[in-house]
């Protein structure tokens, strides 16, 4: 769950994420090595709990500002990476190793009820008003797919995770992060609302993720 560790093994599999830089007191805050706009957030929550609408910072006196208050509030490093402003993604996981498989992939859009137009914790938690959800089956999806599995086998994952993914400004995709836990509340939870879209009914979903542990455990 941190993404900053995470990100540096993506790295090391030769898969794309961004740049990043972290910040763990207010001693080691500076401008960033890449430019502005950036994208800050806290180095291991999930859930989105650390986006908001300010997680978007345009220049050196905004990040002074946000990430002091981020380090009181969240007690934990912040991390700073460039804004991604392309399409996003989420990618369903299920399975360990060579038995990993693909759930399905879906895009992620906002409407004008969203806070933002990235999937800020309001997003999420208001899906129903603020989130467009649509299962992606083009030939993105497809790319994002063949990553978010590789991402799963690299960082050693077990049964299911969830692989957010947006593309920058050349429309290449960039791995965000990696629900190692990802949520599995029926009628919420990006992972059973994409899984549904798939196909999969929720019970199918549960019964993925214990056939993956029997396999290990066997």
């Amino acid at each position: 769950l941190n993404k900053a560790v995470t990100k540096i093994m993506l790295r090391a599999a030769g898969l794309p994420t961004t740049e990043h830089t972290l910040i763990s007191s207010v001693d080691e805050i500076a401008n960033p090595p890449f430019d502005y706009p950036v994208f800050i957030k806290a180095v291991a929550e999930g859930t989105g709990k650390s986006i908001t609408p300010e997680s978007k910072v345009n220049n050196g006196t905004e990040l002074q500002e946000r990430v002091k208050a981020m380090l009181t509030h969240f007690k934990q490093p912040v991390i700073v990476e460039p804004l991604l402003t392309g399409r996003e993604v989420t990618v369903g996981i299920v399975g360990t190793g060579e038995w990993t498989q693909v759930v399905g992939v879906m895009n992620i859009g906002f409407t004008d009820k969203a806070d933002s137009d990235f999937h800020s914790y309001f997003n999420k938690e208001n899906c129903d008003e603020a989130a467009i959800y649509e299962l992606a089956v083009d030939d993105y999806a497809q790319k994002c797919a063949i990553l978010a599995v590789k991402a799963h086998k690299a960082l050693g994952i077990c049964d299911a995770s969830r692989v957010d993914i947006r593309a920058d400004g050349a429309g290449e995709p960039q791995i965000m992060e990696i629900n190692s836990l990802p949520g599995l509340m029926p009628g919420h939870s990006d992972l059973i609302l994409l899984g549904e879209m798939a196909g999969y009914s929720y019970g199918r979903i549960i019964e993925a993720i214990f056939e993956s542990a029997l396999m290990r455990y066997r």
